[in-house]
């Protein structure tokens, strides 16, 4: 889920700017301002290919299928712009939009914005920030559900992207493939975003067929070689969230069964232990603690250690699917279902109000 906000803006506009008999005649002046009220905007993926605006201010949505025509009314034509521009990665790019919808996050690299399209030429594509315009677009790797990041190996950033068959690394600058390593799975549902340690290990896992592998990228003046250490199946991350502490990875392992929350050594893939106290569930570490919400909506809150993982409390505060990573902004922790969306404090309480 992505959380953006951005302050309502003011114009005040003098002599007579809004009339054209006289703006038609003599010059005015319009003062534009912030002001501190904001206007938030929530992104979120969904089962379906169709993209979907909801509007609390106007009690209004609108659903959107790729390729198909917008209807402009008014109300919500400045989203709806903004999906015609997604639209075109599908047209001009000829993407991959999957059946279970298109879910890749663009990732911000210096001047550019860097996506995974999964088009004919057209896999990963480069756009300039400040115009638009393709920086870059290479490569014929199939579209998966994952979304990129920015390592850096050996000095040099790369990014690394998960895709349908296969993990690359190319150079975020021109977009050149620096190395790829294979990891098949059914329906090219390679999902998690992959996670790179300070070792230059890279641990990615998907469920199904998938399972999970490490593997050691090293580089030698312009070449990248890539070894794997480990590779099997008892750790299958379907489209949660794993991440690394120390040597160990976390996450839950399964797809359509029991998903235990599952603690593997990075370096040799022995499985270290499981928790089945909770179904399968997304998490993010802050402080020394896995702040972790199962998908029947409980919210955790857990030390894991190499013996196994210590539950200091929880509180049923969702239901309906809860498959979204929790955010954390600060002290104010952002949680939701498929159905609503809630915001809880976890800082210290004000004397004022105990």
């Amino acid at each position: 889920m992505l959380i953006a906000r951005a302050p309502v803006r003011i114009s005040f506009a003098g002599g007579g700017t809004d009339l054209p008999a006289f703006f038609n005649q003599h010059a005015g002046a319009v003062v534009s301002a912030t002001i501190d009220k904001y206007v938030y905007v929530i992104l979120t993926v969904h089962g379906g290919p169709e993209l979907q605006i909801l509007s609390s201010d106007y009690r209004t949505f609108y659903r959107h299928t790729p390729g198909q025509a917008l209807f402009w009314e008014g109300s919500l034509n400045l989203p709806k712009a903004i999906l015609h521009e997604f639209d075109g990665l599908v047209k001009e790019f000829q993407g991959n939009v999957r059946v279970n919808g298109y879910s890749c996050s663009p990732i911000a690299y210096k001047d550019k914005i860097i996506m995974m399209v999964g088009g004919p030429a057209s896999s990963l594509v480069a756009f300039n920030q400040k115009d638009g315009s393709v920086a870059w677009k290479k490569h014929d790797f199939r579209n998966s559900t994952s979304s990129p990041i920015v390592v850096s190996v050996d000095g040099q950033d790369q990014l690394v992207a998960f895709m349908w068959g296969e993990v690359v690394g190319v150079d975020p600058i021109n977009g050149n493939l620096l190395w790829s390593h294979p990891h098949p799975v059914e329906y090219g549902l390679n999902t998690i975003t992959p996670v790179w340690g300070a070792d230059n290990l890279l641990f990615v896992s998907s469920g199904y067929d998938g399972g999970s592998r490490v593997i050691k990228l090293s580089r030698s003046g312009d070449k990248t070689t890539t070894e794997e250490l480990w590779a099997h199946r008892l750790m299958r991350v379907h489209f949660t969230n794993a991440i690394r502490v120390g040597d160990i990875v976390y996450g839950s392992s399964g797809d359509f069964g029991p998903a235990p929350f599952t603690a593997i050594d990075v370096k040799t893939g022995k499985v270290l232990w499981r928790n089945r106290s909770f179904p399968r569930a997304s998490f993010l570490f802050a402080d020394g603690h896995f702040i972790i919400l199962d998908e029947d909506g409980q919210l955790i809150l857990a030390t894991p250690t190499a013996e196994g993982l210590t539950i200091t409390s929880k509180a049923a505060v969702l239901s309906n699917q809860s498959w979204t990573v929790p955010s954390l902004a600060g002290t104010r922790l952002y949680v939701r279902d498929r159905k609503n969306i809630m915001a809880l404090e976890l800082g210290a309480q004000p004397a004022s109000d105990r």
